[in-house]
């Protein structure tokens, strides 16, 4: 137990505090005060105590809603950026956009760390120009269509500035009470006083499971390199749609939550491929229900925690999708042989929400190292 008390003071909207990236704040808040780490969370900039921290975290994403002034713009921001820099002696900017890539580098001179819940393992990536969007496995896609897409590459990083990348934690951790529930608003006030992940699991039993492979996914066409990936698994998918292979594809309707919970706990494979980010919700949800991960390769990937080992907790196909045939066809002749990385997949998942120690630890060298 340290004898140093730390200040934190977080910098975010209420929905984000309750449902996403910062739950684990609050659920595993006694392992954090155990190490010294007291966090205070702050919703507008007018807060007189906003500054009184030894570490400001601020969340991005939304962040431009909380300025006082009319304008929104990148502008604005940055003089905001400027002003909070002189006014606290570390500031860490908590990039919660799904991908590895797609850096805000306009905040890099302002800001002491820049954390990613996910980083690339290849660093020198985030320093190159004349990329279209930034994000390794779109610019990968990008290769493979005809489509032309916005350019929305943000710039590169100084090699200087790459010594301030550090990985955050990723969706595993948020609020899965909130993501079940099919009302966003009851889901809200469910988890607005919870202080602990509730999470049924299903066994994972892949042999007896009704289905054999599920994916549901809407189409992306006005986004043609997230679109690809979605596009290029429904495809491969069509030669199983032939044989006597029971499968679940859609997307194009919604459904309940509890029935696409049901799908995935009667499915022996989830099928999970890159969209806007590499990292899905509908990871984290097959790990609960039971069934064994199939999506591209994530060796690309450092993240936190990390529950991406191929062959131990879910199962790779290459990016271009040479071998994906060939690893559906492995599973769905010998489920039982692929039961045990299920199940650890399912582990390690559940390790995770109840590891408040673990968390406190991975935080305080986040924010002081």
């Amino acid at each position: 137990m340290t004898q140093n008390k730390i200040i934190v003071n977080v910098l975010a909207n209420k929905h984000a505090t309750y449902t996403r990236y910062l739950f684990p704040l609050k659920v595993f808040q006694r392992d954090l005060i155990d190490l010294g780490i007291h966090v205070n969370f702050h919703y507008d900039l007018t807060s007189p105590t906003l500054y009184m921290c030894d570490i400001l975290l601020c969340v991005g994403g939304s962040y431009r809603e909380l300025l006082t002034t009319t304008k929104k713009d990148r502008q604005a921001a940055i003089q905001w950026l400027e002003e909070v820099s002189e006014d606290v002696n570390k500031f860490i900017w908590f990039d919660v956009d799904d991908s590895s890539g797609a850096l805000r580098t306009y905040v890099f001179p302002y800001i002491t760390t820049y954390l990613k819940a996910e980083v690339l393992k290849d660093l020198s990536y985030y320093t190159r120009g004349n990329l279209l969007t930034g994000a390794l496995h779109r610019d990968f896609a990008a290769s493979f269509i005809k489509e032309q897409e916005k350019t929305t590459y943000k710039g590169p990083v100084t090699f200087d500035d790459l010594k301030k990348i550090k990985i955050g934690w990723n969706l595993s951790l948020n609020s899965w009470k909130y993501y079940s529930c099919s009302n966003a608003i009851l889901g809200e006030l469910l988890v607005k006083n919870l202080r602990s992940y509730s999470v049924r699991y299903t066994t994972p039993n892949l042999s007896s499971r009704p289905v054999d492979i599920s994916f549901r996914g809407s189409m992306w066409d006005k986004i043609p390199t997230v679109n690809w990936w979605r596009k290029q698994t429904r495809q491969m998918l069509t030669y199983y749609l032939t044989k006597k292979t029971s499968v679940i594809s859609g997307g194009e309707n919604h459904i309940e939550k509890k029935q696409f919970h049901k799908e995935i706990q009667n499915s022996k494979i989830t099928l999970s491929p890159f969209g806007i980010g590499e990292i899905c919700f509908r990871d984290f949800e097959c790990f609960i229900n039971g069934s064994l991960l199939l999506k591209p390769n994530m060796d690309h990937l450092l993240t936190w925690p990390d529950l991406y080992i191929d062959g131990v907790t879910y199962l790779s196909h290459k990016w271009d999708f040479s071998d994906f045939n060939e690893k559906l066809d492995s599973v769905l002749s010998h489920p039982e042989r692929f039961e045990e990385i299920a199940r650890e997949g399912q582990k390690r998942f559940q390790d995770t929400l109840t590891n408040g120690q673990e968390f406190a630890r991975h935080f305080l060298s986040m924010i002081t190292t």
